[in-house]
């Protein structure tokens, strides 16, 4: 018991919490308004346009984070300001930038000597080998989200839940709509090096889809939406420490696990 406890005192195993803790929060309450806007895939291909860069900048011995920024914010610019056009649907656009990101990123990393190795490394992340720049960035970007947050959430539900009606009010739906997308774009960006890809898109969407079934209204929501994450996070890094599994994965599953409870119990 002594060994497990010192194990989870470590300053490996804290720093891991922390950024766990922080991009659960965030990511979830982001992930609340993907959901209501039906948004899941535009946020995979930004996923996708940011391990682009970052494999771009590893490649071509660039800042890894600046890459990412640049190539994620030329791909939100590509989604927020498109036209529509009856023979060519945004959901098109979407799908293409998403292949076409895979493919880009598979073909860099084919000419390198840690091909499997680098893609295992984004698909789960590392947050056990968290290095301390990952942890200061995590802090600031969960500041600018949680402010973000605080500042525009009911814009944003009124926004995705009647857009027509939320023109006649005021809001600029595209560039409310093209700022939160950065935010979205940002966090993935800044957490995707310690928690992988898997993670930052299961916290977008999983802890709201099941928080959803039982929330009678917004607060709710936003409450069980946090619980789901954090008490998810929390238990599934303690539980692969003792274990010795892989963080990222666990943490997913005891989402699942703890999302379909927590509908079960609170929607009975």
């Amino acid at each position: 018991m002594n060994t497990i406890l010192e194990h989870l005192t470590q300053n490996l195993f804290l720093k891991s919490l922390i950024i766990g803790i922080f991009s659960s929060i965030t990511l979830s309450l982001l992930g609340i308004f993907v959901v209501l806007k039906r948004a899941i895939f535009i946020t995979l291909a930004i996923a996708e346009l940011a391990v682009l860069g970052l494999v771009a900048g590893i490649i071509i011995s660039f800042n890894a984070y600046l890459s990412m920024i640049l190539v994620t914010f030329l791909g939100l610019c590509l989604f927020s300001f498109y036209k529509k056009d009856k023979n060519f649907s945004e959901d098109s656009l979407v799908g293409i930038v998403y292949a076409v990101s895979f493919s880009l990123s598979v073909l860099l990393l084919s000419k390198t000597n840690f091909f499997e190795t680098y893609i295992l490394d984004v698909l789960s992340g590392n947050i056990l080998i968290v290095k301390n720049w990952d942890l200061i960035f995590s802090i600031f970007i969960f500041l600018v989200s949680i402010v973000f947050f605080i500042l525009f959430n009911r814009q944003l539900f009124f926004m995705y839940s009647d857009t027509h009606t939320s023109y006649v009010f005021g809001i600029n739906y595209k560039i409310l709509n093209f700022i939160f997308f950065i935010i979205v774009g940002l966090n993935i960006i800044f957490f995707l090096r310690s928690i992988g890809l898997i993670l930052s898109f299961s916290y977008l969407v999983i802890p709201c889809s099941f928080a959803l079934i039982s929330s009678p209204n917004i607060k709710q929501l936003i409450y069980k939406n946090l619980i789901i994450s954090v008490v998810s996070t929390i238990l599934g890094l303690i539980f692969s420490f003792i274990i010795d599994l892989p963080s990222t994965p666990t943490i997913v599953v005891f989402l699942f696990i703890f999302g379909i409870l927590f509908s079960r119990v609170f929607k009975s």
